[in-house]
């Protein structure tokens, strides 16, 4: 898929920019004056501070803590990678955490089938003895498949939070899996907090790994939390 082809066809419509995806938001500079789309200043401002995570900082930040996470992590996990994006996507960020967690089974789930089959294939390549399977669904509103095992790993990319549409609905919240196996805590009132600084809840039972970063990565849950919205 074409990114820029999917940024651009926002910025033929004032209003498709405002009510179209978040990435535009996001990642975007102004193209016109009082244009509300600024993310791309506001990133640039954030991904310089020290405290920033990006998704290129993801896997170091595991690796440096994989001895700690491998100790909730058994052989029969069960690793969904939420928005997996293009083969580059997965072999940068995917493949670096798969090769520290070791699970199980891979399930490269999103929207778009394109994506879904690259990233199997990938991991396929990588990871021979590994189980893989494409869901080609959009995991904000549609009921996911329960893990074949009883630890799941989310992997939930940034990048994904920007394909979210600009005025979501409650789906996401209350889709069945997300509940069972995620808490957000929505810490904000303007879209650009929300954007950035949703975070994971690390005091919620059941959370063993919450690397506190712009959004959530990780969530390694053996029970079934409830969401929390703030």
């Amino acid at each position: 898929m074409d990114f820029d082809a999917v940024v651009s066809s926002f910025e033929e419509d004032a209003d498709k920019r405002i009510k179209g995806a978040l990435s535009s938001y996001i990642y975007d500079m102004p193209q016109y004056p009082g244009d509300p789309v600024e993310g791309g200043i506001h990133y640039a401002r954030y991904v310089k501070l020290p405290t920033s995570c990006i998704p290129q900082k993801q896997p170091p930040l595991l690796k440096q803590f994989a001895s700690v996470v491998k100790k909730y992590i058994r052989a029969e996990s069960s690793f969904f990678d939420l928005g997996p994006g293009p083969d580059w996507s997965v072999t940068r960020n995917t493949i670096p955490a798969l090769r520290v967690l070791n699970p199980l089974a891979y399930f490269a789930v999103d929207i778009e089938l394109t994506f879904t089959e690259e990233a199997c294939r990938v991991i396929e390549r990588e990871f021979p003895d590994m189980k893989v399977q494409a869901i080609a669904i959009d995991f904000h509103s549609k009921v996911l498949p329960y893990p074949q095992s009883g630890v799941s790993v989310v992997w939930y990319p940034g990048s994904t939070l920007g394909n979210l549409p600009s005025l979501p609905g409650q789906t996401f919240i209350e889709n069945k899996f997300v509940a069972d196996h995620l808490k957000l805590l929505h810490r904000t009132t303007s879209f650009f907090q929300t954007a950035m600084s949703s975070t994971l809840d690390a005091a919620n039972k059941g959370a063993l790994f919450a690397p506190s970063c712009d959004q959530v990565r990780l969530v390694i849950l053996p029970g079934k939390p409830r969401i929390t919205q703030g």
